[in-house]
């Protein structure tokens, strides 16, 4: 003969309540969790969008400035030929991110004109035939850029066997200062670097533009071979 008591009211509202509190300790487990996945799925998707469109950025100048048969350090900034408008059109090139957080850095590096069979290396210094580096552009909440590239670090296996022409590279480099959101930053900051940092190398494939000039409208003041 079964002896179990039959369920009473109160039994089956002590069960409801012990089931209420198991689904509230999941909710406070699950929950938080979700929310971490979701934001750093987003976190994940802004960050890679930023480098991308920053190696779009930088490889897009270096392009068009290749094709120029001369560059001037002034001017109207309306015109390729001219150096600001590569600033000047910097935030179109960075949408859809933050202009004001960016920076832009181009510089021409040139090697001496080879002699005698000695060895030919990369400089880039204040002098009219060999190279010059400027910031092109620079938003009103990044940093002041300085140039990563340097004549050492640039790679000497891409210099030209040519021993009539000395070689010259342009080098664009784009810094960004990426910001996470407010609740991932400290996990962001452990894993990535929020100081973003884009470059591109290309060989003119014209002129040297290793001279700036002063007025892009003379022609008479197109450059001349670097190290000459």
């Amino acid at each position: 003969m079964n002896t179990t008591p039959a369920p009473t009211i109160h039994d089956a509202r002590r069960r409801r309540r012990a089931r209420r509190g198991v689904a509230a300790l999941e909710a406070v487990i699950v929950l938080p969790l979700m929310v971490f996945i979701i934001i750093g799925g987003v976190e994940m998707y802004l960050y890679t969008r930023v480098i991308a469109v920053m190696d779009r950025v930088a490889f897009t100048l270096a392009n068009s400035m290749s094709v120029q048969t001369q560059l001037a350090g002034s001017g109207d900034c309306k015109s390729p030929n001219q150096l600001c408008t590569y600033g000047a059109i910097m935030p179109t090139l960075l949408t859809p991110l933050a202009a004001r957080k960016a920076a832009v850095i181009i510089s021409v590096y040139a090697t001496d004109r080879p002699s005698s069979g000695a060895p030919t290396a990369w400089t880039n210094i204040s002098s009219p035939n060999h190279g010059w580096t400027r910031t092109v552009y620079r938003g009103a909440d990044a940093a002041a850029p300085s140039s990563r590239i340097s004549a050492s670090n640039l790679p000497t296996a891409i210099i030209s066997n040519n021993t009539q022409t000395a070689d010259t590279v342009i080098a664009v480099e784009v810094f960004y200062e990426y910001q996470p959101f407010a609740m991932s930053r400290g996990f962001f900051n452990l894993l990535f670097n929020p100081h973003q940092y884009s470059r591109a190398l290309i060989r003119p494939r014209y002129a040297d533009l290793c001279r700036l000039t002063d007025d892009p409208n003379n022609s008479s003041s197109t450059n001349t071979l670097c190290g000459s």
